[in-house]
């Protein structure tokens, strides 16, 4: 999706984004959550709820897009995040739908965003406690090797390090 489809996207998103009340939401979740109710109807309320908060959806793909992430792909993961936010929302809770349905939306874009940043596969897990270790040492300004790790853990996030940085395989 190139930026004039973005923008055509966007401006479209909200011409169409008719927002609904809670109530009438919580109707659409009473309608998903039911078992005697077709697949088609409850795919319908899904898509009314989506429809409802897709601006808040390209909100935060807006803030991990870059050169290497396409929008239209982080706008898809973040909605991804979002069905599976609307299947496992409890109504009966008394937490909003979009406060629950944020961590879904951006555990999604980020797992996205992580197995598509480097050239070099790298497997999430092994991201992540770099990632982990990395702010650790600028945290408490600590140096590498005395953060207490042993000389395989020292190598793997060394490595870890350096193949996150490869920008070109040539």
């Amino acid at each position: 999706m190139g930026l004039m489809e973005l923008s055509t996207f966007l401006q479209q998103a909200e011409k169409t984004n008719q927002r609904i009340s809670e109530t009438e939401e919580m109707s659409y979740f009473k309608i998903i959550q039911s078992n005697n109710i077709s697949q088609k109807v409850r795919k319908m309320a899904m898509n009314k709820i989506i429809q409802n908060h897709i601006l808040f959806v390209v909100s935060c793909a807006r803030k991990f897009s870059s050169k290497n992430n396409n929008i239209a792909d982080l706008i898809q993961e973040g909605i991804l995040g979002m069905e599976t936010a609307i299947l496992k929302y409890n109504i009966n809770s008394n937490v909003k739908f979009l406060s629950y349905a944020v961590w879904y939306i951006l555990q999604r874009i980020r797992k996205f965003v992580d197995s598509h940043s480097s050239v070099i596969y790298i497997r999430v897990n092994q991201k992540q406690a770099a990632n982990k270790i990395t702010r650790k040492m600028i945290n408490s300004n600590l140096a590498l090797e005395s953060m207490n790790l042993s000389t395989d853990e020292l190598i793997e996030y060394q490595n870890i390090v350096n193949a996150s940085n490869v920008e070109s395989l040539n």
